[in-house]
């Protein structure tokens, strides 16, 4: 596991520009928040132009954050990178208490398919699909040899166009005008050869040859990572999940609580988050969680508990089904694969108890049906 912090440099392989590109590559420069299926189109195609080129690979992965090299490690070992809590601001994810949500009266919930709020929880807006170490991990198990980190920002002296489908990479069409003398600097420094875009029109760059890649579309729509966000924030999770091309999901560490859960026999495991990250709509969801590298079917309330908290506070805390062990400070991975129901006060802890094994019924049928697909 490779921490991107840069207070951990001696636990990576690092060097400097002028030792790690004294050759040639191949590169592909954007965002790749999410690592959707339009950034897998770029990366895959990015790797095939090299493996014909006979060139290394290199992503520029623009953060904020200061810039250095990474090797890519043995990608059959590797684990997708969790956000320290000591490290990095967190959601104050509350007390290991039982899911309080529950459902609305018939008639309304035949109407309400959705949950009746959206939720963000970065405090600038809308969040980020995964956090920069989960996104590098991704990027890695591609097996792209080379991520560079970069700062961006709006007044950033580095000037792209982002490409028309909005997929985190970028168009070099019209060069004078969307690549400006310093990023073609860094391209020169990074010794790029071939630069691969999410623009399907191919342009020539003095001394490196672009490569455009066709936009991605789903359902007669590009996949585009604000699309992404905008069904996430509405709960409609399978679409996040079809859009993405795998299971969204968070990385944390289980923090211990009230233990008001267990009391009436329904433990709740507490997750903490970064708060970089946008959480989909509050309510209660169908979800698979990895313990000790074992995955296991589970429910997660994500969002408020009106009926024992009224501060408001938001929480992601999950019951594992055929579960009991206690694992408070272990790193979990937590995938969210569809929507149950939205968020509800009860009159009493018991109502919550009995609307969580109903809930629990209904992930459970969701989930025989899923694996018979």
């Amino acid at each position: 596991m490779r921490d991107l912090n840069t207070h951990a440099a001696q636990d990576m392989e690092r060097a400097d520009s002028d030792s790690m590109m004294d050759q040639s590559c191949a590169a592909a420069v954007g965002f790749f928040d999410g690592i959707h299926r339009g950034h897998e189109a770029v990366i895959r195609r990015l790797i095939n132009v090299a493996q014909e080129a006979s060139l290394p690979t290199a992503v520029v992965l623009l953060v904020p954050a200061d810039h250095f090299f990474i090797k890519n490690p043995d990608v059959s070992t590797q684990q997708y990178s969790d956000m320290d809590a000591e490290d990095n601001e967190i959601i104050d994810a509350g007390s290991k208490e039982v899911m309080e949500t529950g459902n609305v009266e018939e008639a309304e919930a035949e109407e309400r398919i959705l949950p009746p709020q959206t939720t963000q929880i970065n405090r600038n807006g809308i969040g980020r699909l995964c956090t920069i170490e989960d996104c590098t991990e991704m990027i890695l198990a591609f097996g792209v040899d080379i991520i560079l980190t970069m700062p961006w920002n709006e007044s950033s002296p580095y000037r792209l166009q982002e490409s028309a489908n909005n997929d985190g990479s970028f168009c070099c069409n019209n060069c004078d005008h969307h690549l400006n003398d310093k990023m073609r600097a860094l391209l020169e420094q990074i010794g790029v050869k071939i630069l691969v875009t999410g623009n399907p029109r191919q342009s020539e760059l003095e001394g490196i040859r672009t490569v455009g890649v066709e936009t991605v579309d789903r359902d007669g729509f590009p996949v585009t990572t604000d699309r992404i966000l905008k069904a996430l924030q509405c709960g409609k999770i399978e679409e996040v999940n079809d859009l993405l091309g795998r299971a969204h999901h968070y990385c944390g560490r289980v923090i211990p609580g009230a233990r008001r859960g267990r009391a009436v026999g329904m433990p709740t495991a507490n997750m903490n988050v970064s708060s970089e990250l946008q959480l989909p709509a509050f309510g209660v969801y169908g979800t698979r969680i990895r313990v000790r590298n074992r995955w296991y079917k589970s429910l997660t309330n994500i969002g408020n508990r009106p009926t024992v908290d009224a501060s408001g506070k938001v929480t992601i805390e999950t019951h594992i089904l055929d579960f009991d062990d206690a694992i408070y400070g272990e790193e979990v991975k937590l995938e969210i694969l569809t929507y149950i129901r939205p968020t509800v006060k009860f009159e009493s802890i018991i109502d919550v108890r009995d609307q969580v094994k109903r809930d629990i019924d209904l992930a459970s049928m969701w989930f025989e049906q899923y694996s018979n697909r």
